[in-house]
Formats: C-alpha cells, sequence, structure tokens
C-alpha cells in the first residue's frame, strides 16, 4: 500500500483565539486531557485492525494547542502511534506549538520521538493586536521559545502570521515581517483575517467594533509580502505558504495534492481510497466510543467521478505552479473534462488564470480574487 499521512488532532487551548473557528475548546484541567490522550491512544491501536497502509511519509499534530500536552502525554501518543505505524526515517514530523507552551522537557520529548519540523504561532509582534486577538503571549514570549527550540535542534521551523488584522496598518505589517525575516525561519505561512460565522470577531465586526484596514491596504499587504520573500529566497508554493529550497511543507502539499492521510482525534478528517470520512465532534462521545472506529468516523463524500474532479481543481490549483491538464486527462479521460472547459476558457479571458505547457495556474489577478475563481469549479 501507498505510505499516506497521519495527522493527530489535540482540541485543547488555554484561551482559544477570539477570530478561531477551528474545533477547539478553553480547557486546561489536566484530567480531561488525560482523558483524551486515552481515548485517542485506543483509536490509534484500533486501527491495527483496518485494512489502511501502516507506512507514514509524514505526521502532523495540529490543533487546538498541541503543546498544551505534557511531555508525557505527548510520549504516550508516540507509544502507540509507533506501535501500529512504521515511519520513514526521511519522513516529515510537525508539531505546532504556542510560544510560551514549551519547555525543555517537552522539546526532548518531541525529539526523542522523531520530531523535525515545528510550526510556530506568532500571528504579529505587535502588543496591541496580539490582545485583540485574544491570543495569550507577547512578542518576547515567542522570541524565548523560538531560541530554545532551535539551540535545542529544531532545523525547521514555520512561523504563522496573519495580515488584514484590526488596527494593522501596511507599515506595521510591513515591520512585522521584517522582523520575522531576520530570524530566518525555513517556512511562514501568511494568512488574511477571515471574520468567520460564529467567532467573537464576527460579534464584534456586526457591532462595529474592528478597525480594520481597507481591501487595497490588505491586499498591499500580501502583495509586498510575497515580493519580499521571493527576493529573500522563500517559494511562493500555495496562496498562504512559503518555505525555504526543500523546506516546503510536505503534510500540508499532501492535502492539495491529493494523496492519502489518516485523522485521528476528535473532528479530525481522513481521506481513503479517495473517500473523504470525519470523526465525531462531540468530546464526551469520542472519549467514551474511540475504540470502535465505527462508532466515531463518519463517511462524509464519496469519490465519485464528479467529487474527485471538483478537488482536483479546487486543491489543485491553490498550488501556484498549477494545474496539470495532461495528468487530469490521464486521470479521468478528456470526456470527463468538457464541461470544464468553457470555465478555463471564461477565466482565461477574465486575466484570472493563464495556460502554459499543459498547465493552468492563477494570475495575479486570480490571487486576488481565488474564492471567487475556485468557486467556478464547485457544483457549477
Amino acid at each position: 500500500m501507498k505510505k499516506m499521512g497521519l495527522y493527530v488532532h489535540i482540541p485543547f487551548c488555554v484561551k482559544k483565539c477570539d477570530y478561531c473557528d477551528f474545533l477547539s475548546f478553553d480547557h486546561t484541567e489536566f484530567f480531561l486531557r488525560d482523558a483524551y490522550v486515552d481515548a485517542l491512544v485506543a483509536e490509534i491501536l484500533a486501527m491495527k485492525s483496518q485494512n489502511i497502509s501502516k507506512k507514514l511519509s509524514t505526521i502532523y499534530i495540529g490543533g487546538g494547542t498541541p503543546s498544551i500536552l505534557s511531555a508525557e502525554q505527548f510520549s504516550r501518543i508516540m507509544k502507540a502511534v509507533y506501535g501500529v505505524f512504521e515511519w520513514s526515517e526521511d519522513g516529515e514530523f510537525t508539531i505546532e506549538v504556542n510560544p510560551g507552551m514549551v519547555d525543555a522537557l517537552k522539546v526532548k520529548a518531541y525529539l526523542d520521538a522523531g520530531v523535525n519540523r515545528v510550526s510556530m504561532g506568532l500571528q504579529s509582534d505587535e502588543a496591541k493586536i496580539l490582545k485583540t486577538l485574544g491570543r495569550i503571549h507577547d512578542y518576547q514570549v515567542f522570541l524565548e521559545s523560538y531560541e530554545m527550540i532551535r539551540a535545542m535542534g529544531i532545523d525547521n521551523i514555520s512561523i504563522d502570521l496573519m495580515f488584514g488584522l484590526p488596527g494593522q496598518t501596511f507599515n506595521s505589517f510591513k515591520a512585522t515581517l521584517e522582523k520575522i525575516i531576520e530570524l530566518e525561519p525555513e517556512h511562514l505561512s501568511l494568512y488574511g483575517l477571515i471574520i468567520e460565522p460564529g467567532t467573537v470577531f464576527e460579534s464584534q465586526n456586526e457591532k462595529g467594533l474592528l478597525d480594520l484596514p481597507s481591501e487595497d491596504e490588505e491586499r498591499q499587504m500580501y502583495w509586498w509580502a510575497h515580493d519580499t520573500l521571493l527576493d529573500w529566497g522563500y517559494e511562493h508554493y500555495e496562496i498562504s505558504s512559503y518555505g525555504k529550497v526543500g523546506r516546503t511543507g510536505r503534510h500540508n502539499r499532501s492535502y492539495w495534492t491529493l494523496d492519502p492521510y489518516l485523522g485521528v482525534g476528535l473532528g479530525a478528517a481522513s481521506y481513503l481510497n479517495h473517500n473523504r470520512y470525519k470523526n465525531i465532534e462531540d468530546l464526551n462521545s469520542y472519549i467514551e466510543k474511540s475504540h470502535q472506529i465505527k462508532d466515531i468516523r463518519e463517511l462524509e463524500q464519496t469519490g465519485n467521478t464528479i467529487n474527485r474532479l471538483e478537488e482536483w481543481f479546487f486543491l489543485g490549483l491553490r498550488q501556484l505552479k498549477g494545474l496539470n491538464l495532461i495528468e487530469l486527462k490521464h486521470e479521468f479521460g478528456e470526456s470527463q473534462l468538457i464541461p470544464y472547459q468553457g470555465i478555463i476558457k471564461q477565466l482565461i479571458k477574465e486575466e484570472m488564470l493563464v495556460e502554459e505547457d499543459g498547465w493552468v495556474r492563477f494570475t495575479r489577478r486570480g490571487l486576488d480574487l481565488s474564492n471567487y475563481v475556485l468557486a467556478q469549479f464547485i457544483n457549477f
């Protein structure tokens, strides 16, 4: 069987950020985290009997805040993983950490388990903006965590930053990114703020309480960051992702190339045999039933031709290199692509896409309106 990726979801946070709509909870009680780890271990061990690949090429532990776990809890999870799955020595193993929530004991446990990449959520270096976002760290705390992780031997660090934030200007964002570039991280993820339904930010925005930059200023931030990072040797390989040579994120890239992956934990998604699955989102039910895969995993979408074609376009175009139309024809047959040819031609006419040497990809104008472009390929 083909190697696959493994995603492990840790849903706990000390405090949920005001912009966040991920499946996560404000919960610091140790006993609940411990019960969740026990349930996660039970789900992982139950995978022994499942007809899936047991060979892993990537592992990604995300959240929530994975670094909220103790070193012992983390190690317990990894003992279960390695008891079921085979790990490639050249694999990529990432864990997300929050500034101020890692110490030398935890980092040692990460290294002992084979972690070779860390993703750190900074978002901004400005104290006022961090407070508005609901973050619980400041830049100095971030810097101390970053330097400790680096000193202990992690040589592949990704930093998350956001732009288009309340109170943020082009000049302040520019100063933030210039400061981070000086740290020479191997990877940067730059996310434009989206006001998600059900978040604190949605409520504040409806009341006119968020001082958001204009759309033009937000686009100025994006393109200045794009051009600056290219000048500094980063590859812009996905809408929000920049990596130095050989350091693009392999696990996330597998999502966009439709490689198989297994998700374990509360609400975790999987893509197996062209089908999409999702674990249940009720925490108590998950803890109670995690040892029975059939009771916690639901089929979300079958891999029929229409669904797969939509995914090839929607996910493939997120990559800056674009989508290979020759591979697409080989996979599905030319007749299946006929309904999409008109869409592609129209988007090329609108200067949203460009076609070169059998590849179709975004133009700059298309990137600015990427949500509109991608929507054309879904349920058209």
